[in-house]
């Protein structure tokens, strides 16, 4: 017994002498920012390219998360006439469990956040501490943070990635492709590029909704995707925003397919019509 006591000091020596035992690792990592030009139909202006890593098994939003979720989001402090813009997102995955339907990326995958200017063709030319929030979730979720310092961007910047990990970013509608919102309808033809099915799936449009909810599945024939639907427009619940449609028609059903950005507002008279109930 005496034998067993002299040893108490020494244990509790050791365990205050001990390294604190490390935080468990974040299902995210930003793996990378650097800086680009916009992609081709998107404009010529400067963006950071934000490079996301996912654990296995979890998984972040896309800018609509669906039935639950949230997306990131990114903060800068920019010199005067400088500003964010709207991030591009690369084609999600769609995860249906439990009756939910929710846009997701997973993986390795990457973010488009435009640098705009007010004076047209101006380069970036100062450094930038880009602040990220995200949401990732698995059977619970979590939230993380992190601000990466991105040095001012020297020499003609590369053009951004067609993809990532991937997950392709989308193309601006081309020759062939006509997108319209008519009577409260959202008409879309557009070439299929070689895809035997498609689906459309709405961004987060304050005021104007798929009536029949999202994923809408678009008919695909002789080549040609095709997709009348009926919108459910809410003026009053447009916040002051200008009444539109976005989204992205996803073109095949794999990740790597290629999808369409689509945008389209509506006639300047929306508003003045009763609203659908």
């Amino acid at each position: 017994m005496r034998a067993m006591l002299a040893w108490i000091p020494v244990l509790v020596l050791a365990w205050m002498n001990a390294s604190p035992q490390a935080a468990p690792p974040h299902p995210v990592r930003v793996a990378k920012v650097d800086w680009c030009r916009m992609p081709e139909g998107w404009g010529e202006g400067a963006a950071l390219l934000v490079r996301f890593e996912v654990e296995r098994h979890w998984h972040m939003y896309w800018m609509n998360p669906g039935e639950s979720g949230a997306p990131p989001v990114a903060r800068a402090s920019l010199p005067a006439g400088w500003r964010l813009g709207q991030p591009i997102w690369p084609r999600p995955h769609l995860q249906q469990t439990d009756g939910e339907v929710l846009f997701v990326h997973e993986g390795t995958w990457g973010w488009i956040v435009p640098v705009e200017s007010d004076q047209a063709g101006a380069v970036p030319d100062f450094p930038v501490q880009l602040d990220l929030n995200w949401m990732v979730c698995k059977q619970s979720c979590t939230v993380g943070k992190t601000s990466v310092r991105v040095p001012a961007p020297v020499g003609t910047l590369p053009p951004c990635p067609p993809e990532v990990g991937g997950s392709p970013f989308p193309l601006r509608p081309g020759a062939g492709d006509e997108a319209s919102v008519q009577d409260e309808r959202l008409r879309l033809r557009c070439q299929a590029r070689g895809r035997m099915s498609a689906r459309f799936i709405q961004a987060t449009d304050p005021g104007v909704q798929l009536a029949e909810g999202s994923p809408a599945q678009v008919p695909v024939k002789e080549g040609v995707a095709t997709l009348d639907a009926p919108l459910r427009v809410r003026a009053q619940d447009a916040d002051g925003h200008a009444l539109a449609v976005r989204g992205l028609l996803l073109l095949g059903d794999r990740p790597a397919d290629p999808c369409l950005w689509i945008e389209r507002k509506l006639p300047a008279d929306a508003n003045a019509k009763p609203v659908t109930p």
